[in-house]
C-alpha cells in the first residue's frame, strides 16, 4: 500500500519542480529579451561594452 502514495508524491514533486523550472526559464528568457531590447534601443553602439563589463 505504501508504493502508491510514494509514487504519487514523487510525481507531484516532479510536476511542481517542472512547473517552477519552466516558469523561471520563460521568465528569464523574457527578461533577457526585454533587457537586450532596452539596451539596443538606448545604446545601439555600446552593446558589446555592456556585455564585457
Amino acid at each position: 500500500m505504501a508504493i502508491i502514495p510514494d509514487t504519487l508524491s514523487g510525481a507531484l514533486v516532479l510536476s511542481v519542480f517542472d512547473f517552477i523550472a519552466c516558469f523561471f526559464v520563460l521568465w528569464g528568457i523574457s527578461f533577457l529579451i526585454r533587457g537586450l531590447g532596452l539596451i539596443s534601443s538606448k545604446f545601439p553602439e555600446s552593446t558589446e561594452a555592456c556585455k564585457k563589463s
